[in-house]
């Protein structure tokens, strides 16, 4: 009786382990053919499909199931996060969050579009409408998902401070320039917007805000460096072009 039951036993435990290899081997002949990507806005879906699965074949469909499990997720240099799902046994959905591209530098006849950080994020030669341009700024190294090395220490904490504040009052300028002396000029429409220095520079934003849609209309210069946190009530040149 014994000899029958472990007999019966061993049967058993082979049945499963020829059956476990058997379904692993049938689930490793699937490869995803056909990916969406959704919730990117800057990066093509190539792109993250590449971030996300490197190399030149198609992924498995039992990793791609395995590392969405586990959540081991590859370092795509610019995302902020994403989730893989499977839609059956050939595609995925990949959602995405982007890191945010705040601004760009001219550099030899491309543009080098940056994160918060000052890593550039990618090098292309057109110009995006909706991304501010920042000039008085020389790049000096540029390799590819690094912080962009320039002239200027510290320059990306200036940036991403002004950068926060344009954002947040929904501010659609053009072209900032920032000297040698960190004095902010603004650039949108026909209008220019001189800041100054960084001191009480939210304050100045949120005048700008006030009179936005006015100026939008006009031709000129703006003087707001002669912010005065002092004062009663405040008082600002605007000289009209011509």
């Amino acid at each position: 009786m014994w000899f029958k039951t472990h007999t019966i036993r061993k049967i058993l435990l082979l049945l499963l382990i020829t059956g476990a290899i058997a379904g692993t081997a049938y689930l490793y002949s699937f490869q995803i053919k056909s990916f969406t990507v959704t919730g990117n806005e800057r990066f093509t879906g190539e792109e993250i499909v590449t971030g996300v699965f490197p190399g030149d074949k198609p992924p498995h469909t039992i990793v791609v199931w395995l590392r969405s499990l586990l959540h081991r997720e590859q370092n795509v240099p610019f995302l902020d996060h994403y989730e893989v799902s499977l839609h059956g046994m050939r595609e995925a959905v990949i959602t995405v969050r982007e890191l945010e591209i705040i601004g760009c530098l001219d550099y030899a006849g491309t543009y080098l579009y940056f994160s918060k950080t000052g890593a550039l994020l990618k090098q292309q030669l057109e110009k995006e409408d909706d991304i501010p341009l920042y000039t008085g700024i020389l790049p000096k190294t540029v390799i590819k998902y690094h912080q962009i090395e320039t002239d200027r220490a510290g320059i990306f904490q200036t940036i991403n401070q002004l950068a926060q504040l344009l954002k947040q009052y929904n501010l659609p300028i053009e072209q900032v320039h920032i000297d040698l002396d960190n004095q902010v000029t603004l650039y949108f429409a026909d209008v220019t917007v001189r800041l100054g220095g960084e001191a009480y520079i939210e304050e100045k934003i949120t005048e700008l805000y006030g009179m936005y849609e006015n100026l939008a209309e006009m031709s000129g210069t703006l003087d707001l460096s002669t912010y005065d946190p002092d004062a009663d009530r405040q008082e600002f040149h605007f000289k009209q072009n011509g």
